[in-house]
This record gives structure tokens, C-alpha cells and sequence, in this order.
């Protein structure tokens, strides 16, 4: 499959789960309090993410890993007074 349709394909399965996602969290808030449901959230997620790296490994499929190197960069942060801007390091991908 090309990328552009796997992309694409990911899309709209994302799209899908965020579609279901809502009324079953309307629903299931009834029930349980909204930390629970935050953290029953993110066990889902955790569980996707989970599953997605098994079946990845599974069929093969491997991601090229670039290590982090330390750069300087002239990327600057501000609170929107251009005067008192910082400049910090940035750790980027080669």
C-alpha cells in the first residue's frame, strides 16, 4: 500500500474512533466521575498505541530512528513584547 494511502487510510479511521469516542463518553459519564473517565481515556489510548506497535513489529514494518543531536538554533520564544525575547537550544532531528 503507498504511503499516501495508508495516510490516508489512518485519517479516516482516526476520524472514525473520534466520531464514536464522544457518545460513548456522553453516555458512559452517567456513570462515572470525569477523572475516571479522562483516565479510562488514556488507558485506551495506551492500549491503541499498544496494539498498533505489536502489529507493526508483527507484519514487519520498520521506522528509521534519526538520534536527537543537540544544535543551536536561533529560535527565539516571546510574550509578545518583541524586547524581552530569550533565545534557547533547540534539540533537532539531522
Amino acid at each position: 500500500m503507498k504511503s499516501k494511502n495508508a495516510a490516508t487510510l489512518l485519517a479516516v479511521a482516526a476520524a472514525a474512533l473520534y466520531a464514536i469516542n464522544i457518545p460513548l463518553s456522553k453516555l458512559l459519564l452517567k456513570y462515572v466521575d470525569e477523572t475516571m473517565m479522562a483516565a479510562l481515556l488514556y488507558l485506551g489510548a495506551g492500549i491503541g498505541m499498544y496494539l498498533y506497535n505489536d502489529v507493526r513489529n508483527a507484519v514487519g514494518v520498520s521506522v528509521k530512528k534519526e538520534p536527537l543531536t543537540k544544535k543551536r538554533t536561533s529560535v527565539y520564544r516571546s510574550n509578545g513584547n518583541s524586547r524581552y525575547c530569550s533565545a534557547y537550544t533547540a534539540y533537532v532531528r539531522n
